[in-house]
């Protein structure tokens, strides 16, 4: 029996069904009379069974714990398949297929007590159907291929899905997603060898696909020319493209030099340096699963405690970087480290070792961690649990544009050119996935929280 927060992959608790089929979840909740929304699902044995939004409430001022029932989970006999793929970009499939890595894949059954028979993208708020629940998850590696091979110790959920439907479901939904794509959701269904996707167009109807994006053309206008080594980009905000199409435009630009994502200086326009390419990390691997992480660049450090998943993000970096992630949990769960520059997955690094580690670094050899960051202002997006985010990161003399998936640490290095001053950071969900729930702390205090029900939200300290 798993427990998951309503409409995401964040797994919270999990437990064996007892020989007779009872089971008892403790889950985090807040107080009555409110409560946590939470989805469920079987698995293991049989075909899924899944409940949506069930609202859980912690005792609070009540003289008795309020219990949550599920009633009966009627779980049917099945036979067990797996499904497996390759995930491209959409707009080189004519020419040479180009590999989509760091791609999640979430499998989604809806629950028909509480809503319809399909979880097709509604291209609306919510874009899946509240009553889906993701009943397994996967990623694509270096080359596109999902799911990630497994361990003697640890399987992976895409090689373990039953050929039995709930009852009244054609068939499976899949959703894919990937930072700079569109998402897409695509049917699988049981053939005679096997899944097979029907709506693809690969040979044979295997679950490959192409994802699609738009291109941004036109012409920029440069104060001053660009004389140092680094190439010129544009920053842009949040532009909706369907499909491989190109938008066209004549724009003044500020040089920045990270690959979509770069910096302005709004007080001195045409004046604004060249920087790296936005530095990232994603830590992935058996969801819930904790860590520690060390990060430092050339001038500071952070020490970053978490779950998987959790993506952590540098602003106004100085590489080289280097980060090392330990694994908190004395077992063979499965983490895996993914550094990122722009948009690409430059190195990839896992363990499944008791108390293991992974390793990466950018832009060479980093001599020795820098002290620890001086002031340490960190941003902490919370919730929704999924999706992906864009922010405009503030200091007084500076900005910088952000891209990356919730939940998310940016870590903002040496604000204000290191001293004390002003600091904000404005946020938008590039498809509405639920309440955005912000933190920003200031050398471990805690100077803002905002939590606001919309697709932005603005935060303010120093």
């Amino acid at each position: 029996m798993v427990a998951e927060l309503a409409g995401t992959n964040q797994i919270i608790a999990r437990t064996k069904v007892n020989k007779d089929g009872s089971f008892v979840l403790s889950l985090p909740a807040v107080a009555t009379p409110n409560s946590t929304l939470y989805d469920f699902y079987v698995a293991g044995n049989g075909a899924y069974v899944v409940r949506s939004q069930v609202a859980v409430s912690s005792q609070g001022g009540a003289s008795t714990p309020p219990l949550t029932n599920l009633d009966t989970l009627s779980v049917t006999t099945s036979t067990f398949g797996s499904i497996s793929g390759k995930i491209s970009d959409a707009c080189s499939l004519a020419t040479k297929p180009t590999p989509v890595q760091a791609a999640t894949l979430q499998l989604l059954v809806p629950d028909r007590s509480k809503g319809g028979s399909t979880c097709d993208y509604t291209r609306s708020s919510p874009a899946i159907p509240s009553n889906c629940v993701v009943v397994a998850s996967a990623a694509t590696d270096e080359v596109g291929h999902y799911p990630l091979p497994a361990t003697p110790k640890l399987s992976q959920a895409f090689s373990h899905i039953p050929f039995k439907l709930p009852e009244g479901i054609d068939d499976y939904d899949l959703e894919i997603s990937a930072p700079g794509f569109n998402t897409t959701v695509q049917e699988v269904g049981k053939s005679k060898k096997g899944f097979d996707c029907p709506t693809s167009a690969a040979k044979n109807k295997v679950c490959s696909f192409g994802l699609e994006h738009g291109f941004l053309r036109g012409s920029t206008s440069l104060k001053h020319p660009n004389n140092s080594p680094n190439s010129l980009d544009l920053m842009y905000y949040q532009l909706r493209v369907i499909s491989c199409g190109i938008i066209l435009a004549v724009i003044t630009a500020m040089a920045a030099g990270c690959n979509g994502f770069g910096v302005g200086q709004a007080s001195n326009p045409g004046s604004t340096p060249n920087i790296a390419s936005q530095t990232s990390y994603r830590i992935v691997g058996a969801i819930g699963t904790p860590f520690q992480a060390v990060i430092s660049d050339s001038r500071s450090s952070w020490l970053v405690s978490g779950t998987i998943p959790t993506s952590i993000v540098i602003v106004n970096d100085s590489p080289p970087d280097r980060i090392l992630v330990n694994k908190l949990t004395n077992d063979s769960r499965l983490l895996s480290l993914e550094v990122i520059t722009g948009f690409s997955v430059i190195t990839l690094d896992s363990t499944v070792s008791n108390f293991g580690s992974a390793v990466g670094s950018v832009g060479g050899k980093l001599p020795s961690i820098a002290p620890p960051a001086s002031p340490d202002v960190r941003f902490y997006v919370k919730n929704p649990m999924i999706g992906l985010f864009t922010g405009l990161i503030e200091d007084e003399t500076m900005g910088f544009a952000i891209m990356s998936r919730i939940p998310a640490v940016i870590l903002f290095d040496s604000p204000n050119g290191g001293h004390s001053g002003r600091v904000d950071g404005i946020f938008n969900q590039v498809s509405f996935a639920g309440v955005f729930d912000i933190d920003l702390t200031i050398d471990g205090r805690l100077v803002a929280s905002v939590s606001r029900n919309g697709t932005s939200a603005v935060v303010k300290g120093g």
